[in-house]
Parts: structure tokens; sequence; C-alpha cells
């Protein structure tokens, strides 16, 4: 820290307007060695009065070494803890600081009984003041895989292929549960009226109380959507916002920064989570996407890739299954090998 830092910070331990987190800081920067000639300057100078001036310290020696030898009692006796390393330590710095004087001695002492004595009164409120961090976990999927997840709340997530959610372990009392979610994933979300439950997917904020909803935000995809089932959503980007009642989806485009609301055709955004592929009007880069993201396979496309579109419904078939239902539709013969797909166009 900074001259000035540890200057004000002493200042404000005088007034007893630091936070717990100032005393810790405190504490911490006056225990280092290194800061031993600093800290007798500071203290001579802020705490023991200035050269001339009359000092709360100051008076006959006799009084000095009678508050010395109190001062000794008092730090072994801090109910902080200390070890007796640090006292030891502690004393001879005190004594070191400013030669053939108690001022300063009696000071830096003072100051660790001070500091102690908050210290161990905040770590026994530790509950009321302190936060402990938030740990993150995170769990992803790949072409071809699915995954279930029950968040510390109750909230059962369903994660699509190619995914990832980023979540904490036990949600903390920050006011709201937030994850993060890359890909698409279903959302069961435990009801607590009092802690929103908010998804973060690129720029977007999905925010619930308890509720179930589809989110799809594709990595590389200018649009996210957000479909919901049941409950009430709330989806917020920037400036802009809009609330779902429903079976309402909103389609957000990240690049524009608008939001479009319409209903949406439960079969086509949900039926992934049932083991059903669905294609309503779809191309054959569209469908190619798709199978290469549900089956863990790399598609080779050789020749002139033809026009049209198609609409079907495949709940839970293999591959090759597909492939030779829309080898006639898009007329090609194909190839599989492993995890390779190569399509020949005629």
């Amino acid at each position: 820290m900074k001259q000035e830092e540890i200057i004000g910070l002493l200042k404000k331990y005088k007034e007893n307007r630091c936070t717990p987190e100032e005393y810790h800081k405190v504490y911490t920067w006056m225990n280092k060695a290194e800061n031993e000639k600093l800290l007798g300057e500071i203290l001579e100078n802020e705490i023991g009065g200035k050269s001339g001036q009359e000092s709360e310290f100051q008076g006959a020696e006799e009084e000095k070494e009678a508050l010395w030898n109190k001062i000794q009692k008092e730090v072994r006796n801090t109910p902080y803890g200390l070890k007796k390393q640090t006292q030891t330590r502690r004393k001879e710095r005190s004594r070191s600081i400013v030669s053939g004087t108690y001022q300063v001695a009696a000071a830096v002492a003072l100051l660790v009984i001070s500091l102690s004595l908050a210290l161990y009164h905040f770590n026994h409120q530790e509950e009321e003041v302190f936060v402990k961090p938030l740990v993150m976990k995170e769990t992803r999927t790949l072409a071809g895989q699915k995954k279930d997840v029950v968040l510390a709340d109750g909230t059962k997530v369903k994660l699509n292929a190619r995914s990832s959610l980023r979540f904490p372990e036990n949600f903390q009392d920050t006011g709201e549960r937030r994850v993060y979610l890359t890909g698409e994933a279903f959302f069961e979300v435990t009801e607590n009226a009092e802690k929103p439950f908010v998804v973060v997917s690129n720029q977007t904020k999905t925010k619930v109380l308890g509720t179930t909803f589809n989110v799809n935000a594709q990595p590389g995809d200018n649009n996210i959507y957000i479909a919901l089932v049941t409950g009430k959503v709330l989806v917020e980007m920037e400036d802009t916002h809009s609330f779902l009642q429903p079976d309402q989806m909103v389609t957000v485009n990240i690049a524009e920064g608008k939001m479009a609301t319409s209903g949406f055709d439960k079969e086509e955004i949900l039926g992934w989570k049932e083991g059903k592929i669905v294609f309503r009007e779809a191309g054959i880069e569209t469908v190619v996407q798709e199978l290469e993201k549900w089956y863990g396979v790399e598609f080779t496309l050789k020749g002139t890739m033809p026009k049209g579109t198609i609409s079907a419904v495949y709940d839970k078939v293999s591959l090759k299954k597909i492939l030779e239902g829309i080898s006639f539709t898009y007329r090609f013969s194909y190839d599989i090998e492993d995890k390779k797909v190569i399509i020949q166009f005629k």
C-alpha cells in the first residue's frame, strides 16, 4: 500500500470507522518486517504526535514504564490469539522503532491490541459481515452428448450437445442465483421469490423466479432464442428488455441490439429434450450442422449443394436412418467412416 493509503486507514481506525476488510488490510501490512521504518514514522507523526507537540503518551518516565508493562500484559492476553512468535517480533519491533523512547512502541502495541480485539470481534460475527467467495463449477457436453445437471437450489438443467454451463457450487446470499450458458439448455427452476434465477448467455440475461424455459445461444450465432414454457421471464440486454408469457419466445439479435417476441413450435424448439431431431423447412447446411452436433460426426460435402428445404421429425433414430431418408430428397450418396461422413451430391 502507498503511504497515503495506510495513513488514511490508520486515521479511520483511530475514529473507529474501519470496515472489517480494512482492519485486516492494516493488520497484514503492519505485520510485515519491511514496513517497520515507515510504520515508525507514521506512528510518530500521525499517532504519537509530531515533534514539539504534546502526545497522549508523553509524561513521567515512571508512567511510561508502567504503561509499557501493562501493554505487554495485554498483548499476551489478547483474545485474538496472536502467536507467541508474532508477539515477540511485535515487541522487539515496537522497542526499536524510535530509539530511546516508549512513545511509538506503546502506540504500536496499543494498535496491535486494538486491531486484535477488532479482528476477534468481527471473526466471531463472520456470518454477518463476511461472504465466502463463490466456488464456480463448469460442465460441458461434446458433440453427440447431452447431460442432466442439478444445481444447489434443486434447479434441474438439461444441457444439449456442444454446450457449457458455469454455475456456483452453492448459491450465496447475493440476491440472485446466476449461471452462465454457452449453447443450449432447458431449465426447470426451483421457485424462490426472494432470489431470482438469472441465466447469462452472451450479452443477454434471462431472469426468472421459478419457471421452465429453453435458452439457445450458440457460439458464432448473432441470435439468441429464449422460449418460455411455464411461469414468467424477463429478458434483458443493455437498454432493451422483454417480458415473456408462457408459449412465447423472444429472438434477441445481438448485433443490432433488438428483440422480437413471437409464438413457437414446441416440438421444434423443445424436441431435443426427448431425443427428437426436428427440421422445419431446413436447408442442407442447417441439416448438416444439426447432425454434426447431434451425432458427434464431421461431414465432408462434395459436388454442388442443392437448393430446397425439408421438414421432418426423427425420434431416437440412427444417423444412417436419417441419411437414408434425406438422400432421396437432396439426391446424394453417402459413406460413413467412423466419425466422418462423406456426402457426394449427384
